[in-house]
């Protein structure tokens, strides 16, 4: 991953910041709906550690923090934190039928696509799908829940 681009920092629903703030790119956003979102693998993901495919650990968070930029439910009370600058603080609550088909390797740009399914309160169930040149990486549903 590299610094995030002024573009990706306007996440400030995120608490994530750099070298944990693994967007690097909003594609195409609309919010409590879907989330198109990019990232570089680069040679230094680890800072220093070994070098190698990213970890499949890291393509589910990728997958959170964009879920992370839908913001709440529409009818969450969080919904009006978020007018007041607060944050969501979506949480991932569970993982359900994620499949990984192959890790990420540097060089490659990751395209993260998320999509709300529904909700109940503050939590949120969407569906996720990270991908590389046409080739999904991991896909699955996940849960987050608000604060």
């Amino acid at each position: 991953m590299t610094e995030p681009a002024p573009e990706a920092a306007r996440a400030v629903s995120l608490p994530h910041r750099f070298p944990f703030l693994l967007i690097d790119r909003i594609v195409e956003l609309v919010p409590g709906s879907i989330c198109v979102a990019e990232t570089a693998v680069t040679g230094d993901a680890f800072q220093g550690a070994r070098p190698g495919p990213l970890p499949a650990t890291l393509l589910v968070e990728m997958l959170c923090q964009a879920c992370g930029l839908l913001g709440p439910p529409p009818e969450s009370d969080a919904t009006e934190a978020m007018s007041d600058g607060a944050g969501w603080g979506g949480r991932l609550a569970a993982l359900r039928d994620v499949r990984f088909s192959r890790p990420a390797r540097p060089g490659e740009t990751i395209t993260l696509t998320v999509r709300r399914l529904g909700g109940f309160g503050s939590a949120s169930r969407f569906a996720g799908v990270a991908a590389a040149a046409g080739e999904t990486l991991a896909e699955g549903e996940l849960i987050l829940g608000g604060r």
